[in-house]
């Protein structure tokens, strides 16, 4: 195998981290790889470390940008990725040395755009394996029942952009896909329209990512950005939706009906927050028009689609809360 594999690692504040994610990705076994390492204005040791790691090592090529956020470093990545495939690795995460190979190996024998592996949690250096997977060891199907699956099936983690291996020309066919550059929740914007444009995805149940959980990391609460940030990639469902198919339109639609109801369910919503969401409904209805005949619609969307419309659900809502 010769196709050149673009490694995009996003950096910011990860210097404890860092030597271990770059390690693993330089002990791969497949070795014609490039690594792009994107110096997000870290103010700690993380520049001069990538900048020693590129200094040993000729396949590794070093960004050093202002701070951006994680979708713009990932952004500048895909920009200058000379490889056939992408795979995005998050800083302070490392990955099994067999990731490369096998991913790409099923890539290319079966000739898909995107394989996604299964991942383990790390806490405190202890693995714990992820419980949302496929049961089987490999699954394969087209990238829109993958779709289907990512926004119906909750069992299956595909959310996620890190544990997989996506053909470049997927971010660049027909329109270009970035990711939303100050949005929490980057993935949610970004993902789906990669899994809508491949034509065949393989899911393999094989943990060979492992998502690193710092104990220095902050629990962000729910604030009234990540409200709104979440409406705009419920929004962002019906802009890309326009000008497709009937069937990714009615795909989409049930999916942005269920999250946006999903939103109210979030614990500890202020008042500042339901106002928001309210202000929302007259939309959220409005592009709801014609549910009864959409074909991903059940019983539950239903009913909960009439407490929104009847002024009922948020509280409802409140009542289950207590």
């Amino acid at each position: 195998m010769k196709h050149l594999i673009s490694v995009i690692i996003p950096i910011y504040k990860v210097e404890k981290y860092l030597k271990q994610c770059i390690d693993s990705i330089l002990n791969q076994t497949y070795k014609h790889i490039e690594i792009i390492l994107v110096d997000d204005g870290s103010p700690d040791k993380c520049g001069k470390i990538c900048d020693e790691y590129a200094n040993k090592d000729n396949r590794i090529r070093v960004i050093h940008k202002s701070n951006g956020g994680l979708s713009d470093a990932r952004n500048c990545g895909i920009k200058i990725a000379r490889g056939d495939y992408i795979i995005f690795v998050d800083s302070d995460d490392y990955i099994n040395e067999e990731m490369c190979e096998k991913l790409l190996f099923y890539a290319i024998t079966y000739k898909v755009d995107i394989v996604s592996c299964n991942f383990s949690y790390v806490y405190n250096n202890q693995l714990k394996e992820n419980n949302m997977s496929i049961n089987e060891k490999i699954f394969f199907d087209s990238g829109r029942n993958i779709l289907k699956k990512y926004f119906f099936d909750y069992s299956v983690d595909l959310n996620v952009v890190w544990n997989k291996i996506y053909k470049k020309e997927l971010f660049f066919i027909s329109e270009k896909i970035f990711f939303p550059k100050g949005k929490y929740y980057e993935d949610n914007f970004t993902v789906y329209k990669l899994y809508n444009k491949a034509k065949k995805v393989i899911l393999l149940n094989e943990v060979l990512y492992y998502y690193v959980k710092r104990e220095d990391a902050i629990t962000s609460k729910f604030t009234l950005k990540h409200l709104n940030d979440s409406l705009e990639y419920i929004k962002d469902y019906y802009i890309y939706s326009n000008n497709k198919d009937n069937d990714i339109k009615n795909i989409m639609q049930i999916a942005a009906l269920k999250q946006y109801l999903n939103l109210y369910k979030i614990r500890n919503l202020n008042n500042k927050m339901f106002n928001l969401l309210k202000l929302e409904r007259t939309f959220i209805l409005e592009k709801s028009k014609g549910l009864i005949e959409n074909p991903y619609r059940n019983f539950k969307i239903i009913k909960n689609y009439i407490l929104l419309k009847y002024n009922i659900w948020e509280y409802y809502i409140k009542i289950r809360n207590k």
